[in-house]
């Protein structure tokens, strides 16, 4: 890679035309972490080399590809990081939270844009809405009614005295 100086707004262009984490930032973004770069006294966890040129800050390409490939290990670790304390609290049995009915919701929907039907999935702690159309919402009813049906073969496998409650079994 030949090196190059940018200015900041085209490094933050830059970074966000190369970010490995599939556009994870907006150039505006990456502006804005690159103008708090720039001030020493600013904790960053990582400070780019900042190079004056015509009284202008300008950075390295070399130093920004750098940085993102430290990013990208950053980033990395933290989701193994992430993977194992799940995993770890799955087999605890501290990951799964008990749902009651009052958690989320689901609503029908008419979009007068597009003018297509969805069905919106409201979630409350915390917070979060999903848009679903149709058939994601027939994909996601119909992989439900899979779960509940593995989990009670699953239950009738461990307690042969298991009577199924939601599915019965057709033979």
């Amino acid at each position: 890679m030949q090196e190059e100086f940018l200015a900041t707004p085209q490094a933050a262009e830059w970074l966000a035309l190369h970010d490995p984490a599939a556009q994870r930032r907006t150039a505006a973004q990456w502006l804005t972490f690159l103008k708090g770069n720039a001030v020493p006294r600013r904790p960053v966890a990582y400070r780019l080399p900042v190079e004056k040129v015509a009284g202008r800050n300008t950075y390295s390409t070399r130093e920004l590809a750098k940085f993102l490939e430290a990013e990208k290990m950053r980033v990395a670790g933290r989701m193994t990081r992430q993977m194992a304390m799940a995993m770890q609290a799955s087999e605890s049995g501290c990951l799964n939270q008990q749902w009651d009915g009052s958690q989320g919701r689901f609503y029908g929907q008419f979009d007068e844009k597009t003018k297509t039907p969805f069905v919106k999935l409201a979630i409350d702690q915390p917070l979060q809405t999903f848009r679903l159309s149709l058939q994601d919402a027939a994909k996601l009813k119909v992989s439900i009614d899979d779960a509940i049906v593995n989990a009670e073969s699953i239950a009738e496998e461990h307690d042969p005295t298991y009577q199924r409650k939601v599915h019965k079994r057709r033979d």
